[in-house]
């Protein structure tokens, strides 16, 4: 009688099975092979080869942040793209998953606007293109706006965080700032004088800390110039005089007094005879 021989089961990546007599067996099937036995007679010997099918596996987009990976069977895989790994399956044999990687790479980079000062009382911060949204704190949570740019008129830490979201993944980046500020107003004293009638002009002066100072005097009635640090003055009264530091564009002020008495004194003369006796 024919001889069957135990059933063999070989994964796809193994075949073709190469079977007890040498044939091969690339496909599911009932082999057999006749040979003659020591008594001339055929001698029919079988073998059920099963051949699984490959296991293929098609995984959803793996959505990641950037510098995160994704892990397939213990091993990482970090660029995106699509990508294809084999894993043993339960039964031993190749189990292959295919699957693509999108990665979010939500950008926080701020461009600085300038220094705050009197003259540029607000600063524009830019920010550089990058998917998500984008939202500008300060260091206590509160909002300052939202957008690529940010109009600021107070000194301080600003933050800008991005946010980008696929796949139900949320990517975070953020980026710190520190606006400057320099509206220091400068320091301004001045000094009048007196007029008489001996004296018919006073001397004003002006000092003051500021840097490249710009000077204006007024009311300018009365007065020989008034962009000029230390001018004359011809008239009696209040003068103001505003500094303005080249350095911010802030400005600073004093008043002096000049004081005058020109009124001419009261004079009165007598006369006398005089004579051959005196």
């Amino acid at each position: 009688p024919p001889t069957t021989l135990p059933p063999v089961v070989v994964c796809n990546e193994d075949a073709p099975y190469t079977l007890p007599w040498g044939d091969q067996a690339g496909v599911t099937g009932l082999f057999e092979h006749t040979y003659q036995s020591y008594q001339g007679c055929d001698s029919v010997v079988r073998q059920n080869v099963t051949v699984k099918a490959p296991i293929l596996r098609f995984l959803p987009p793996q959505t990641v942040c950037a510098g995160s990976c994704v892990t397939i069977c213990g091993e990482e895989y970090c660029d995106a793209g699509a990508q294809t790994h084999v894993c043993e399956s339960y039964q031993g044999c190749d189990s292959i998953i295919s699957f693509s990687i999108l990665i979010i790479e939500p950008i926080a980079e701020i461009i600085p606007g300038g220094v705050l000062s009197c003259a540029n009382p607000s600063v524009v911060l830019g920010s550089a293109p990058s998917p998500g949204a984008k939202i500008w704190r300060a260091p206590s949570g509160v909002v300052l706006g939202t957008g690529n740019n940010l109009t600021v008129t107070q000194p301080g830490i600003v933050i800008l965080t991005v946010t980008a979201s696929a796949g139900g993944t949320q990517c975070v980046a953020t980026d710190t700032i520190e606006v400057i500020g320099n509206t220091t107003p400068p320091a301004v004293s001045a000094t009048g004088g007196f007029l008489g009638c001996g004296n018919a002009q006073a001397q004003l002066n002006a000092t003051t800390n500021a840097s490249g100072p710009a000077y204006a005097w007024g009311p300018p009635a009365g007065l020989s110039a008034t962009n000029i640090p230390n001018p004359l003055a011809s008239l009696p009264g209040v003068y103001t005089v505003t500094v303005t530091d080249a350095s911010n564009g802030c400005t600073g002020t004093a008043a002096v007094t000049v004081t005058g008495n020109t009124d001419p004194p009261l004079a009165t003369a007598t006369g006398a005879v005089i004579t051959c006796a005196a």
